[in-house]
């Protein structure tokens, strides 16, 4: 299983291309974004994201109109490229046009801080996450670009992870319950929870969304099959919390 496992996680061979380097912020960079077409990455610190172009290392453009330490907390563009989305630390999400950087929409998510979203492959549909002060999360369903919104789902006890299958018909969540759980879109009924054994810190899926790895507190990253959640192969890969 173990050899099934690191198949998939190994690395695409070829030359590296050179790396750019850039002074990016005058903060903690606290979240990045890749662009899908791979030219722009968006970075975040506190207040302020910032617009990169991959090959040049150049800046492109600053978004600003939080105020200062409302904390952004998550990125994510749409699957054509033409929307960032920000969340902040004050329960607020924004959608930004791109390339322009003009700002289209602003909507309150949650009244507690927002650390985690997922856009659906559509781009008509948000996934937002948010813990309170007692651990307790929610997770809010939205309609795009709009903001309106369509369910809200209990959680995890400590939300750590969300993410779509490409087909946009399951939403994936993992916390600090030790659990994954998958939820029908945009209904939100519980379809099927996977026994993770350990704290889930990160999700991925593959491209046809047939695999999903899950990696963990402890260090492991679990490969797990869809849509049944037959778990394949785990694998201690580090020595701290997979992020």
């Amino acid at each position: 299983m173990a050899a099934t496992l690191s198949a998939a996680l190994s690395a695409a061979e070829g030359t590296p291309a050179p790396c750019v380097a850039a002074v990016a912020h005058k903060s903690e960079v606290s979240v990045l974004a890749m662009r899908p077409d791979g030219d722009v990455v968006a970075s975040a610190d506190e207040a302020s994201i910032h617009l990169w172009s991959v090959a040049k290392g150049t800046l492109l453009k600053t978004l600003t109109g939080d105020p200062p330490g409302s904390d952004v907390s998550a990125l994510a563009f749409t699957p054509d490229g033409a929307t960032l989305m920000s969340a902040t630390g004050n329960g607020t999400v924004k959608l930004w046009r791109m390339p322009e950087g003009t700002l289209a929409t602003t909507f309150s998510a949650h009244g507690d801080g927002l650390g985690e979203i997922a856009i659906g492959a559509a781009g008509t549909l948000l996934a937002t996450g948010t813990t309170d002060a007692h651990g307790r999360s929610t997770i809010g369903l939205w309609a795009l670009p709009d903001g309106r919104p369509l369910k809200t789902i209990a959680g995890d006890r400590v939300l750590h992870a969300l993410a779509f299958t490409p087909d946009g018909k399951t939403l994936i969540s993992a916390g600090n319950d030790n659990l994954i759980h998958l939820w029908s879109v945009p209904d939100g009924t519980p379809l099927r929870t996977l026994d993770n054994t350990e704290f889930v810190s990160a999700l991925v899926l593959s491209s046809d969304g047939g695999r999903l790895v899950s990696g963990g507190w402890d260090g492991s990253l679990r490969l797990w099959s869809l849509p049944a959640g037959t778990l394949l192969a785990t694998r201690s890969a580090h020595k701290g919390v997979v992020n």
